[in-house]
């Protein structure tokens, strides 16, 4: 399994050093890899409303970065726009198919950007604050893994114990949250565990302590 750092952002810097984010953006979209900025949110703790009003503050501050482009008319097309599965795009980058995820936990919030040939490819990325898991009862844990997580991880997860048995569900759950963006369904629906199989994955590095993420 690949992995792909994400970045912190921080005004000051974004908005002095807008060359160096630019290049970052560039450079990873150019190389066929996402890119991912994450946002902390302090004394924000779980107040989505709050984090989706800043979260779309940043996304317009991302696509200040991207060349301007226009429609079939000539008009500037519309940076971005926000769906019940999350923000979309008609970006395209060098003739790759922009897609845009979110993840939230804690207090912060992760936006991953990621250009593709197959314009009906999906992307999604997601993020499980493992600190909040290591208070749910391991049955609980069990439960989750037998219903939604394959046959491999179940069996796995009945080896371990304690902060090891919560790192491995975390790692397995993001990356099944992430697979179901991709797929763009909306919610959680145990039959579509296995109808896709992604191409790459990668783990997300750089995130604060407690924090596993997974990008497909």
């Amino acid at each position: 399994m690949s992995m792909v750092k994400a970045l912190r952002y921080d005004k000051v810097s974004w908005h002095a050093q807008k060359m160096k984010w630019r290049d970052s953006l560039s450079k990873a979209l150019d190389a066929g890899q996402p890119w991912l900025i994450y946002q902390m949110f302090p004394n924000m703790y779980n107040k989505r409303d709050v984090m989706r009003l800043h979260r779309r503050l940043l996304l317009s501050d991302i696509f200040s970065l991207l060349p301007s482009q226009h429609d079939d008319d000539g008009q500037n097309k519309k940076s971005w726009f926000d769906t019940e599965q999350g923000p979309k795009t008609d970006f395209y980058w060098q003739g790759k198919k922009l897609k845009i995820s979110v993840s939230y936990a804690r207090d912060f919030c992760v936006i991953g950007l990621h250009a593709l040939s197959d314009v009906h490819s999906g992307f999604g990325i997601d993020v499980v604050d493992t600190m909040a898991i290591l208070n749910w009862p391991e049955e609980e844990l069990d439960v989750l893994a037998q219903t939604y997580l394959s046959s491999e991880t179940q069996q796995a997860l009945q080896n371990e114990y304690g902060s090891a048995k919560v790192e491995l569900f975390a790692t397995a759950w993001t990356h099944f949250e992430a697979v179901a963006k991709a797929n763009e369904k909306n919610g959680i629906v145990q039959e579509d565990i296995h109808l896709t199989q992604t191409v790459h994955t990668w783990n997300i590095t750089n995130l604060p302590a407690g924090i596993v993420g997974c990008a497909v």
